[in-house]
């Protein structure tokens, strides 16, 4: 059994052909994300590590991660916009509104801890939301 952050629901999961796909495991700061946010510059192994950190994995539905794509609209067309993303549209956020703030925290985290570069707009807009939840 898994409890998927992003939707806030319960997954059972087999292993197999056809349901491997029911689960995924998301870098909740997307590799291309990472790799335009400066992972480009790293050497070989330093990339090998981001990919492979528990510290940036999460599981999860495996649609909710299909949705998110890259995660970040780097061309600011609010992309993301929804009835419950209103602040960050250029920043995927779970359907999980319970989860929201903590895996805004957790993407700014790790974009902190591996000297990520957001842009103007992105980071805009995560201090933004951040600033709401801990206002809640």
């Amino acid at each position: 059994m898994l409890h998927d952050p992003y939707t806030g629901r319960d997954i059972t999961f087999t292993r197999g052909r056809t349901t491997s796909a029911k689960v995924q495991i998301d870098h909740v700061v997307a590799l291309l994300d990472a790799y335009a946010s400066g992972a480009r510059d790293w050497p070989q192994a330093k990339r090998v590590a981001y990919a492979n950190s528990a510290d940036v994995l999460v599981a999860s539905d495996g649609p909710a991660n299909m949705a998110k794509g890259v995660g970040v609209d780097f061309n600011g067309t609010a992309r993301y916009r929804s009835a419950s993303n209103t602040v960050a549209p250029d920043i995927w956020l779970p359907d999980n509104t319970a989860y929201q703030c903590d895996y805004m925290a957790h993407r700014a985290r790790i974009k902190h801890d591996w000297a990520l570069s957001m842009t103007a707009r992105e980071k805009q807009q995560t201090v933004t939301f951040l600033a709401q939840c801990a206002a809640e």
